[in-house]
This record gives C-alpha cells, sequence and structure tokens, in this order.
C-alpha cells in the first residue's frame, strides 16, 4: 500500500492523460540506456571508419597504378601526340560553341583490369631486367675476386720466395747479384706461363673454328633437305 500511495503520487493526470513526473531511479535507468546506444552508436562509427580506411587504401592504390599507366603512355605518345591532341580538343571547343561533351569520370571494370594487366607485365619485364642484371654483377663480382684470390697467393709467394733467395744476412753472392738472379728466375716464369697460355689460346681457337665448321656444315644439309 505505501508503493502504491508512492507511485500514484508521482503521476499527474491531465484530462485523459497521465504525465509520470521525475522520479531519481527513471532518470538512472534513463541515463543507463543512453550510455548503451552511445556505446553501440561509438562502436557503429569505427566499424564504418575502418571500412573507410580500408576503401581509401585501395583507392589510393588504384590511382597511383592508374597515374602510372597514364604517365608511361604519355611519354610513348610523345610531345608531338600531345600537342596535336591539345590542338583537337580546343578546335572541337570553338566548334562546340560553349557546350562541353561530357567526359566519363569512372572506368569500366574491364578497363581497370586491361591497365593492371599491362601494368604487371611491364613491371614483371622490369623484375626479370633487374634479375638478369644483378646476375651478371655477381658473377662479375665473383670473377674479380677470385682473381683477387690468385693475386693474393701469387704476392704472398712471391714474398715468401724473395725473402728466401734474397737474404741481405746470408752468406755468399753479393746482395745485387741475388736480386738479380731472383728477378731473371721471375721473368723466365712469367715467359713460361705467356708461352704457355698462348698455345693454350691457339688451341682454343683451332677448336671453336672446327665447331663453327660443323654447325655451318649442318646448316648447309639443312637446307638442302
Amino acid at each position: 500500500m505505501v508503493i502504491s500511495r508512492l507511485v500514484f503520487s508521482r503521476l499527474d493526470v491531465v484530462g485523459d492523460h497521465v504525465h509520470f513526473l521525475d522520479f531519481p531511479w527513471l532518470r538512472s535507468a534513463r541515463g543507463g540506456a543512453a550510455r548503451v546506444g552511445m556505446a553501440d552508436d561509438q562502436d557503429e562509427v569505427l566499424d564504418k571508419l575502418k571500412e573507410l580506411e580500408r576503401e581509401n587504401a585501395l583507392l589510393e592504390m588504384e590511382n597511383h597504378m592508374l597515374q602510372h599507366h597514364a604517365d608511361r603512355v604519355m611519354d610513348a605518345v610523345g610531345e608531338e601526340g600531345a600537342e596535336d591532341g591539345k590542338k583537337s580538343a580546343q578546335k572541337k571547343q570553338r566548334m562546340g560553341k560553349g557546350k562541353r561533351d561530357r567526359v566519363p569520370q569512372e572506368l569500366t571494370l574491364q578497363q581497370k583490369h586491361e591497365i593492371a594487366s599491362q601494368e604487371g607485365d611491364i613491371v614483371k619485364e622490369q623484375v626479370d631486367e633487374c634479375k638478369s642484371i644483378s646476375e651478371k654483377l655477381v658473377d662479375d663480382l665473383r670473377a674479380l675476386l677470385e682473381e683477387a684470390d690468385i693475386k693474393i697467393s701469387e704476392v704472398s709467394k712471391d714474398q715468401y720466395e724473395f725473402k728466401r733467395d734474397v737474404n741481405p744476412s746470408a752468406a755468399g753472392k753479393p746482395l745485387a747479384e741475388k736480386l738479380l738472379h731472383f728477378l731473371e728466375d721471375k721473368l723466365r716464369t712469367k715467359d713460361s706461363v705467356v708461352d704457355k697460355l698462348t698455345l693454350k689460346n691457339a688451341a682454343l681457337k683451332q677448336q671453336i673454328l672446327k665447331l663453327e665448321n660443323q654447325l655451318q656444315h649442318k646448316e648447309d644439309r639443312k637446307s638442302v633437305v
């Protein structure tokens, strides 16, 4: 009974309408519901924001690809083609008497697919070219390293032999004679190596010539058949 009197004491009857007056517990309930609604709205806004960020990233990538394609096409056309197109556009503008043709602002999915395929092929060619150049550079560097190792080994050997043969503290021949004898031996060794390489080079040339003649003979036989 006390509760009923308390409730009805908070009602205001005006005509046929019943108005609830302000209850402390009702204000608290309304506040909690408002906070729950605001939290749901914030989550929804965050989800939409993330979706927009993803779409913007995709559009940025697409614009970058289309810009690269447009720059490549304009470079291929050249300044002369661009100048002709400018003159043609000016002529159409004069003939149109102020009327502007409606230019499509978006590409179709088929057009985007063709452009993406072309750009993908170009990127693949560039990657293959860079790979070929890199492999050639690696081979050149490997050859240089091998040559440097050979030279280091030869210098170390010459240093050892020089200390062994030209020893100022050792008894025997004078130092100048030892040095002269050492240099003459080295020159004879170099001449011997040069002669061997010359003979090997001549043999390789003969072998190459022989293989070329065989290849030419096979091609001649194929052409006769």
